[in-house]
């Protein structure tokens, strides 16, 4: 009856430390978990304030930009459409003037498809190539103003505002 009881004993005695390790197993696991939870939390925390860093500096840096488009569709819907036809009938027009539609006529054209200026028209040099006077002229006078209040500045195209802004840098009175 010893031998039977130790046997159970012994037995009983391996199931229990089996379960101690499996519990020891569970504990460490937790453990590793909270850690690994806290960690995440304190990145999480990081990250969200490195994002509020950056709208801040975003707010500071485009302040300037955001009154300057302000500015300038104020000054579009102050615009006079029978104005608009008088520059498109100029001939020779001011240097300042072909330089600023050269930039305006990039930044257009990919707003180019069958019933928008002119697109099917030879006149008009490809979308790689430089834009001419007459481009800016056809430009005008098809709905200048209308084009300008649906161009979606979020999304010109990265080659086009390279362009332009290299323009815009080189000949920054022309502005």
């Amino acid at each position: 009856q010893r031998s039977v009881f130790r046997s159970d004993l012994h037995e009983q005695n391996g199931i229990c430390r089996a379960k101690f390790d499996e519990a020891t197993a569970h504990r460490n696991n937790l453990e590793q978990l909270l850690r690994t939870t806290a960690e995440l939390r304190s990145e999480q925390s990081s990250l969200h304030q490195q994002l509020e860093d950056l709208r801040q500096q975003r707010h500071v840096a485009f302040a300037d930009t955001l009154a300057d488009l302000e500015r300038a569709q104020r000054g579009l819907r102050a615009m006079d459409p029978k104005s608009i036809e008088e520059i498109a009938t100029y001939q020779n027009p001011p240097e300042r003037l072909v330089r600023v539609f050269k930039y305006v006529c990039w930044l257009l054209r990919y707003m180019r498809t069958p019933s928008n200026y002119a697109a099917q028209d030879p006149r008009i040099p490809a979308l790689h190539e430089e834009p001419t006077w007459l481009e800016a002229k056809l430009l005008l006078l098809d709905d200048f103003l209308g084009k300008i209040e649906l161009f979606d500045k979020d999304h010109v195209d990265d080659a086009v505002l390279r362009v332009v802004r290299r323009g815009v840098d080189e000949e920054p009175s022309a502005f």
